[in-house]
């Protein structure tokens, strides 16, 4: 019974939260931080969420590596509340505690939601992601951070101007040739 509590009040908090989320983006307060060399990388909700669950792994580090300035972190509305309604629904408290951490500490560009029109000229060929397709070329991201490999093929074979890479790949292939990677490994 404690726990039907617990959940029905996180239910109640998220929806304060993404009523904030979309005033703020609605008022056009936009973050940027980074030189104009920095890598703008926008996030997938699958990303998001395992960051979340998992303080050490991949999607986490990457998410430091762009508080500590290094790169640009992106993400869209649609994509925070997805990420949030996830991790709600399959996390629990702890998670979700960590997620909103994780959102206040990262200096996000967010993004407001894609006008219907971009999304349905994408929705032929990325279905449920045509709204993250639309808001990281809106955006204009050159990285597309994604843990969903049918996307990533999607983006390879129909998106031009984007590369969708998984954190480790991200990590392993272009991270390395960040001018200041050896600073961008240490982590305080």
């Amino acid at each position: 019974m404690i726990k039907a509590t617990r959940r029905l009040t996180q239910a109640d908090d998220l929806d304060a939260h993404h009523a904030s989320i979309s005033q703020k983006v609605g008022s056009g307060t936009f973050i940027r931080q980074g030189g104009p060399q920095a890598h703008e990388l926008f996030f997938d909700a699958s990303c998001l969420f395992p960051a979340a669950a998992s303080p050490a792994g991949g999607s986490a580090f990457l998410l430091s590596v762009c508080t500590r300035g290094y790169l640009q972190a992106v993400v869209s509305v649609d994509v925070l509340i997805e990420a949030e309604r996830n991790i709600v629904e399959k996390l629990g408290a702890h998670a979700f505690h960590r997620y909103r951490q994780l959102v206040t500490e990262t200096p996000f560009v967010m993004l407001p939601s894609p006008p219907e029109e971009a999304v349905a000229r994408h929705e032929g060929i990325f279905f449920e992601d045509a709204h993250v397709v639309a808001s990281a070329l809106a955006g204009g991201c050159q990285f597309l951070i994604t843990l969903d490999r049918r996307l990533q093929r999607r983006v390879e074979h129909a998106a031009p101007g984007i590369t969708a890479l998984a954190p480790r790949a991200f990590l392993e292939t272009v991270l390395p040739e960040h001018p200041e990677y050896a600073r961008v490994r240490h982590v305080d």
